[in-house]
């Protein structure tokens, strides 16, 4: 009987979980602008109001390799002072793949091991921040755990700092990771840094790491303003850009996708020629309502070429720190604006 019960509990666990999923792709993919591209997962998000523009399985769960690290990245600006120095272990350098070459007994600061982590993909660098910040990769995971329910990606879990997939696995979906870009692109410390092409470490000894960017698209791309890079056998080529083109800005997100590079390009080019940017809500009488002046920029919502204006409802809201502006057509939520209600 126990068993039975066990059972009936675990089938509407998972039915209530692919609800979930199913209302979140239906009611956020544009459909009228899909097209095919050749990769497991994929995901366009506009970035002021996580309004999907082109997707395909954005809720499936996949391995996101190095793009773990834009977690790593956020989590360690959200719970520690960048400032700090750390003192290089066996344990921090002794890791597979991707390193920027730390050496035992070297001193080095938080913010250099995130321009390494970032740029160079190092997962020694990953381990120094883990260890050296909180003692633990099982303490730093605890909290990178903490950021995902923060952010709302409710469809991962993370075992490590570092993407690393063969004795721990982190699991993503296409969509949550455009969630955790979007929301790190809120931290000028994180833009400066996915931003950098080239940096130059100088540890207290004299001793010089030199980090090069390796997502290509950053360095030649003018209207890239950063992203990562991943690779392991078992996920695949990984990546994610952020393309900024006047004040549209979007997410692109690629999973096991061979000719990423090409494909982030074109999502950006079918985005900029099938959206235009417009103003849902006036902002007058949103000062009306809120007493605050808000930015134009905070009000634009991308509109399909082929969508008409009047079938996107706008209601405002607002809990304990933000003015929230949710936007429906159909009467699905297609997107979301946050405005702090103080600077």
């Amino acid at each position: 009987m126990k068993k039975l019960i066990l059972l009936i509990l675990f089938i509407l666990t998972c039915l209530t979980s692919c609800s979930k999923e199913n209302t979140v792709e239906v009611g956020l993919i544009n459909n009228e602008y899909n097209f095919n591209v050749s990769a497991k997962s994929y995901i366009v998000m506009d970035k002021i109001t996580g309004r999907v523009l082109y997707g395909n399985n954005i809720n499936k769960r996949i391995l996101p390799a190095s793009t773990t690290k834009i977690l790593t990245c956020l989590t360690v600006i959200n719970n520690f002072n960048i400032e700090e120095y750390i003192k290089i272990t066996f344990d921090m350098i002794n890791v597979e793949g991707s390193k920027i070459y730390l050496e035992e007994d070297d001193v080095i600061s938080v913010r250099d091991l995130l321009y390494g982590l970032m740029l160079n993909s190092g997962n020694d660098a990953s381990m120094a921040l883990a260890i050296g910040l909180s003692g633990s990769i099982d303490n730093f995971v605890y909290l990178m755990n903490e950021e995902c329910k923060r952010i709302g990606m409710y469809n991962s879990s993370f075992e490590n700092p570092s993407g690393l997939d063969e004795t721990t696995m982190n699991y993503v979906t296409a969509y949550d990771m455009a969630l955790l870009m979007k929301d790190a692109l809120r931290n000028e410390i994180f833009r400066k840094i996915t931003s950098t092409k080239e940096y130059v470490a100088k540890l207290p000894t004299g001793r010089k790491l030199y980090f090069s960017n390796k997502h290509k698209l950053v360095k030649i791309n003018d209207y890239v303003t950063g992203g990562k890079t991943g690779y392991t056998k078992k996920a695949g080529r990984t990546l994610i850009t952020s393309y900024k083109k006047d004040a549209f800005e979007i997410i692109v997100c690629t999973f096991n996708c061979p000719n990423d590079w090409e494909i982030h390009d074109s999502l950006f080019n079918k985005t900029i020629k099938n959206y235009n940017q417009i103003k849902l809500v006036n902002p007058y009488d949103l000062y009306k309502k809120t007493n605050k002046v808000i930015f134009t920029n905070e009000l634009l919502f991308p509109l399909g070429i082929y969508e008409k204006s009047e079938n996107i409802i706008s209601k405002l809201m607002s809990d304990n720190y933000y003015f929230i502006i949710n936007y429906y057509k159909d009467n699905q939520l297609i997107g979301t604006t946050k405005i702090l209600k103080d600077d």
